[in-house]
């Protein structure tokens, strides 16, 4: 089964990779990724991105590539980058299940709290704008039945609470938009791309270690804090540990 996975991911996003002016440097780096050539086809793949082209195929063959260079954590970034993407989000899935099988070490995972839980299913179900747009509609909901009780024939029953029911709506709704838009301004997923490095309790190497990272462990980035340590992250670890780690170990999403 896991023999499959890569060839068939390549099959699939070789032929059916939604391509226009990059086309033909996409097919470029897809023939020396399959003469086994990955230096020359991740310098393809990365140029095509520098161009503001992105995909999720190309995010796909990318993490392919790096998989076949061994270097796993970065294959994990990609793929959690292609996972973004409609049409890659299931094979991303299941080169995401391969590369955990791959990894030497795991780490500890604490359980999201509710809140944590919520907030991102929001977020990435409707987002800041949408919850914006829904906000408006029950604003204009109210204004509507303002305007037919001032000119309409008929007095609307309980108009005074409908009215206050749907500005509260809108109102809980704007203060859930501005609390998803600070945690996505504040917050990002991050990816350990080295094979291993320190978290230390301060943006000092001569700190103490609070907790060691190996390749491919997930952790939240606090872009607030990390202000705070130049070259240097603040973040929080699957296992709930917060520290401080240097910023070229790892990736952000």
């Amino acid at each position: 089964m896991i023999r499959m996975v890569l060839p068939l991911i390549l099959l699939i996003f070789v032929s059916s990779a939604d391509l226009t002016a990059q086309q033909a440097r996409f097919d470029q780096a897809n023939n020396f990724l399959n003469q086994q050539r990955y230096d020359l086809a991740l310098e393809q793949y990365k140029e095509i991105k520098q161009d503001g082209y992105v995909s999720g195929a190309l995010f796909m063959n990318t993490g392919i590539a790096y998989i076949y260079l061994d270097s796993l954590g970065m294959a994990k970034y990609y793929f959690l980058k292609a996972q973004r993407f409609k049409e890659t989000e299931a094979i991303a899935t299941d080169g995401l299940a391969f590369l955990e099988t791959r990894f030497s070490r795991r780490s500890a995972v604490l359980p999201p709290l509710p809140w944590q839980t919520f907030l991102n299913n929001v977020s990435e179900q409707f987002g800041y704008t949408a919850l914006i747009v829904f906000s408006l509609i029950f604003v204009n909901i109210a204004v509507g039945i303002l305007v037919l009780s001032w000119y309409g024939s008929r007095s609307i029953p309980h108009k005074k609470w409908i009215v206050l029911s749907l500005i509260s709506v809108a109102v809980l709704i704007i203060i859930l938009a501005l609390i998803v838009r600070y945690q996505d301004a504040r917050f990002d997923k991050a990816v350990m791309t080295d094979r291993q490095a320190n978290v230390f309790e301060r943006p000092d190497q001569n700190s103490p270690v609070i907790s060691i990272s190996y390749e491919g462990y997930l952790m939240t980035v606090d872009h607030k804090q990390s202000r705070n340590g130049d070259n240097w992250q603040y973040v929080r670890l699957a296992n709930g540990m917060y520290g401080w780690i240097e910023s070229h170990h790892i990736k952000t999403l």
